[in-house]
């Protein structure tokens, strides 16, 4: 929730670093208003490997606990997941993935809302933003002191495969871990598609007088796209099709959907 500080302290990174950081923080900027009005709770706000307990039973590893509660606080809610996240999915080759599974747990338990789900990709950056603002911090005053940074490398690397998932993409599979449709206006564009409905010649008028549809092959296995030189050379491959449509002057030249083709 107080996320706003670290702004103060983008002058501690130079380079690819800063740029890292500050672009995170713009995110925040875009979701600050809509974030505050979201639940709040009390909240453990440090849910990580080590204030975790298991059971004994290596086997059936279960949450015997939770220690550590210096950091309780009264925020939102969804705070606390995002922190859970940034700290479970460091050195995992998918966080994304990773994440929904930690989301999954967290919905068996706790009705998210989808205001929440939309400020969650953000949260969690700003976690790792803050979690490398403070390693920085801390090393100037004692670098003598490895705890102080002890997480500060995985957070550098998580905040680099962070940035290549889109935040729309994490929003939708966010929403979809939790029960929502995957995209907030689907129901919306679902009900439009059942109430408009339009002819093939209304898609495309200037092939009205085609009635039907010749299936072109283009997949790998094609004979017709020939080899690889000649299914390259975009003059040849247009003077084919040309040739094709006036063999089949009334037909509509369409390929497959989704077809393995080559490069």
């Amino acid at each position: 929730a107080n996320a706003s500080w670290s702004f103060k302290q983008t002058a501690l990174f130079k380079g690819e670093k800063r740029a890292l950081i500050t672009r995170f923080q713009s995110l925040f900027k875009a979701i600050e208003s809509c974030h505050k009005t979201l639940p709040k709770s009390t909240v453990h706000a440090d849910v990580n490997d080590y204030n975790i307990l298991i059971s004994n039973d290596l086997k059936n590893l279960e949450v015997a606990g939770i220690i550590d509660f210096g950091d309780t606080t009264y925020t939102q809610t969804i705070n606390d997941v995002a922190i859970t996240i940034a700290y479970g999915v460091m050195d995992v080759p998918d966080p994304l993935e990773a994440a929904l599974e930690i989301l999954k747990g967290y919905s068996e338990h706790y009705s998210f809302t989808e205001k929440e789900l939309h400020c969650l990709y953000t949260l969690v950056a700003m976690r790792l933003v803050t979690t490398v603002t403070k390693a920085a911090l801390r090393t100037q005053e004692d670098s003598t002191n490895a705890y102080h940074s002890i997480s500060e490398q995985p957070a550098w690397e998580l905040l680099e495969k962070w940035q290549h998932i889109h935040p729309d993409v994490a929003e939708y599979s966010f929403r979809n871990s939790c029960g929502f449709e995957g995209h907030p206006n689907n129901l919306a564009f679902q009900a439009w598609v059942k109430n408009n409905t339009c002819t093939f010649s209304e898609l495309f008028p200037s092939e009205n007088l085609k009635t039907d549809i010749h299936l072109l092959d283009l997949k790998i296995s094609s004979t017709w796209i020939g080899n690889s030189h000649e299914f390259n050379d975009l003059d040849l491959f247009a003077f084919k099709i040309n040739q094709l449509q006036k063999q089949h002057p009334t037909k509509l030249i369409a390929n497959g959907y989704l077809e393995p083709r080559p490069i």
